[in-house]
């Protein structure tokens, strides 16, 4: 079975590959039978030539037995039409992915029928995931960059979700090389703001400023406002995070009004509400409260009662601080005078 090596990162959770039962029939060929290729695979099984994996319906070989069917699948590539069943197994995890990926985000009715529900999803992504990472890391040198860049993109909130961030880098930086190879400026943005997101969760911030720096120029030179928007939003979170105050605060400040120019009022109802968070980290509170105040509205005009309620609270509570803090300061004056 001619299946991708996955990456030897420290990521991989088993020292030997595995493959399910679907992804075999797609080996197999168009027309093959599920059913039929258990059967064959179960008769492997016997023959010693395969073994069962540690879940049901999933097959790896020993790894001599392993090298010698690569080579002889190398040998024979052309007479055993190796490429098209390659291709084949990729076309299935592009495909199962972008369909298990419908299922993550929180919005109702967006998942695919290939999936009963998020849980559904999740097993199979877990299950393949060594099998992903490999194909979204090695198909390009194969000959499949589509195939390659895709699956990237589409496992970018599935590895995030399970915080698997050096798998994120990997297959980010994979699609980033791609997209530079080819010429694909908007996407080489999204590959960027992957990798800094990723590379932000991993503590990595002055990597993570770089990338978002390098996403928000191509937005700007594309023409891009909302992928502006979003470079910006990043690059912030990225900058507060190293105590950057000061530029954290203009960054959220641009992200805001690109928001506000294109009419996407959550979005920056949401970048106010950052943009007072840095304004409280860097101790002024009364312009936190007057922006957090100003998310408020913003929530409201759009009927998001629970982000108004955010908003109003995160402004009560600078105004709490900002009190404590003026409270602190007379009693510090008070006892020094005395």
């Amino acid at each position: 079975m001619p299946t991708p090596t996955p990456a030897c990162s420290g990521s991989c959770r088993s020292t030997r590959p595995d493959i399910s039962t679907e992804a075999a029939t797609h080996l197999t060929g168009t027309n093959a039978d599920e059913t039929n290729v258990e059967v064959v695979l179960q008769d492997l099984a016997r023959a010693h030539l395969v073994e069962p994996g540690q879940i049901w319906g999933r097959w790896r070989l020993h790894d001599l037995v392993r090298l010698y069917a690569d080579d002889q699948g190398h040998a024979c590539g052309d007479k055993d039409w190796r490429d098209h069943a390659q291709a084949r197994l990729f076309g299935h995890y592009e495909e199962t992915a972008q369909a298990a990926n419908t299922h993550l985000s929180t919005g109702p009715g967006t998942g695919t029928p290939r999936f009963t529900g998020r849980a559904d999803a999740l097993v199979w992504l877990d299950a393949e995931r060594d099998n992903l990472i490999a194909t979204a890391t090695t198909a390009h040198s194969l000959g499949h960059p589509i195939t390659s860049a895709k699956l990237a993109f589409t496992l970018a909130q599935y590895l995030s979700q399970r915080r698997a961030f050096t798998d994120l880098i990997n297959v980010t930086a994979t699609a980033l090389t791609i997209m530079r190879e080819t010429g694909d400026r908007p996407n080489e943005a999204h590959a960027l703001s992957n990798l800094g997101s990723a590379l932000h969760d991993e503590r990595r911030f002055a990597k993570a400023i770089d990338a978002h720096t390098q996403s928000l120029a191509i937005c700007r030179e594309i023409g891009d406002r909302h992928g502006e928007g979003v470079a910006l939003h990043n690059l912030a979170l990225a900058q507060q995070a190293v105590q950057q105050f000061t530029e954290a605060i203009e960054t959220h400040t641009q992200a805001a009004a690109i928001y506000r120019k294109i009419g996407d009022q959550h979005r920056e109802a949401h970048a106010l509400n950052m943009l007072g968070g840095a304004l409280w980290a860097a101790r002024r509170f009364d312009d936190a409260i007057t922006v957090h105040s100003a998310a408020a509205v913003v929530y409201r005009d759009i009927d998001e009662d629970g982000g108004e309620a955010t908003a109003l609270t995160l402004a009560a509570l600078a105004h709490t601080e900002r009190c404590l803090r003026l409270q602190r300061t007379t009693r510090q004056q008070k006892k020094a005078e005395s």
